[in-house]
């Protein structure tokens, strides 16, 4: 019986697919929420890139976790493969995960990179957003990732990298977002991702608090602003949850970052493409040495928050 039920799902699931692959797709930006894939060699080393997946595939998003396994194909790289998927599926089961888990085998970093970028939405709409993952001081996949940055571009996908820490997401309490004037576009779909995690049990005495950066005179007007900014959408984004710093020649951003979200369990920051080509652009995500998680953040477009 389990057989013959096993096999009505299988049907059942590939006309939905086939279904969900014709019906026409919603392309407005009100109807915009993540479907997202993540790529990850250390799986079993780290559990910070499963957890991000899970809180932002819980109700909203949808999500596709792929471990990546270095090394050429064969018949043992293969059998390596699906013992790892099994525990994966093992693991995201017991810990109630609506994550598609995969894994994926290439000798070349880059190779494995496109490959996941080319996997279909599981959802039936296409995919729109990368994850990836590095602990903090390890650069080597880092480097991976930002030198394939113009892929990514290229398949018009949003790009989160979340930095882990020793102190990994500690007691889920304090989302942290920062914003400055050139951080617009990356502030709404900061901001969306953060109603998105909070809305996990996991989160559910968590709370999210903006900080926005801006010289001091013009201070006042940035502060209307991004008041302004928050209030048009839907999300309840209180202006008592809205902290503007100014800052001068005499403090720099990364300072008042590392003071103010020394205590954070998640902190989110933009980031923009003239970095990532910048000669030191990989030393502008290593500078944060006081935070503990740290997701940054790079948009295609600006999205709408509702």
């Amino acid at each position: 019986m389990a057989t013959i039920f096993q096999g009505v799902i299988h049907q059942f699931s590939r006309k939905m697919q086939v279904f969900l692959q014709k019906t026409e797709k919603e392309k407005t930006e009100e109807a915009w929420r993540p479907a997202v894939i993540c790529l990850s060699k250390d799986s079993f080393e780290r559990y910070g890139a499963m957890e991000m997946m899970k809180w932002i595939s819980h109700r909203y998003g949808f999500g596709t976790y792929i471990h990546f396994e270095q090394a050429y194909f064969s018949k043992e790289s293969k059998k390596s493969a699906e013992i790892k998927l099994e525990k994966l599926i093992k693991t995201a089961s017991s810990s109630k995960n609506n994550v598609f888990v995969e894994t994926l085998i290439s000798p070349s970093n880059t190779a494995a990179i496109i490959q996941a970028i080319q996997q279909p939405g599981i959802s039936g709409q296409p995919n729109n957003m990368m994850l990836f993952e590095y602990k903090k001081g390890e650069k080597e996949w880092l480097t991976t990732i930002l030198d394939n940055f113009s892929v990514l571009k290229s398949a018009q996908y949003d790009l989160c990298i979340l930095a882990s820490s020793d102190k990994g997401f500690g007691y889920k309490k304090d989302i942290h977002v920062w914003i400055r004037k050139e951080d617009y576009e990356n502030a709404n779909l900061m901001i969306l991702l953060s109603y998105i995690i909070l809305g996990h049990p996991d989160w559910k005495k968590g709370q999210i608090k903006i900080f926005a950066t801006f010289p001091k005179e013009i201070l006042k007007q940035e502060e209307q602003n991004l008041i302004e900014l928050t209030s048009t959408g839907r999300l309840p984004i209180s202006a008592n949850n809205i902290v503007v710093l100014p800052i001068d020649e005499n403090i720099k951003r990364v300072d008042l970052i590392n003071q103010y979200s020394n205590d954070a369990d998640l902190t989110l920051l933009g980031f923009h493409e003239s970095m990532v080509k910048m000669e030191n652009g990989i030393e502008i995500f290593e500078r944060y040495n006081k935070l503990g998680n740290i997701l940054f953040v790079n948009t295609l477009t600006s999205k709408f928050i509702k």
